[in-house]
């Protein structure tokens, strides 16, 4: 903000009092790692499940380790009832990632970070 102040030759306390006024910084959108099952992935599963493979032979399919399809068949409901777009749904909700920031979280923090800013003070003193 700092940054950004100096730039426009304003005081930080103006531009963090039009960023709160007009709703604050929007997050960054989600994305998934690289590493997560993707909604196909679990679809094969589903499907893999349904008719009766083994785990061990869908992991083979997906190039996948066995145990990744196992956690994922147990977190989801089970061989019997795991459902892909149900299990996609749940991956996401559990997802840590954009976790709230302690400053959105945190009213005190967020309070005291404010009025340091009005002070004049540079983050990396707050």
């Amino acid at each position: 903000m700092g940054e950004v102040a100096r730039s426009i030759d304003k005081p930080p306390a103006t531009i963090l009092s039009y960023l709160q006024y007009h709703g604050g910084i929007r997050p960054r959108k989600r994305v998934r790692t690289s590493v997560a099952l993707t909604f196909g992935e679990r679809e094969k599963i589903s499907r893999g499940l349904s008719a009766g493979c083994s785990i061990r032979s869908i992991a083979r399919r997906l190039e996948r380790h066995i145990s990744t399809v196992s956690r994922e068949t147990k977190r989801n409901g089970g061989i019997r009832r795991h459902r892909a777009l149900m299990a996609d749904k749940q991956a996401w909700k559990l997802s840590k990632n954009p976790k709230p920031s302690r400053f959105a979280s945190n009213i005190k923090l967020k309070g005291i970070v404010s009025y340091k800013l009005t002070e004049s003070w540079s983050p990396d003193q707050i």
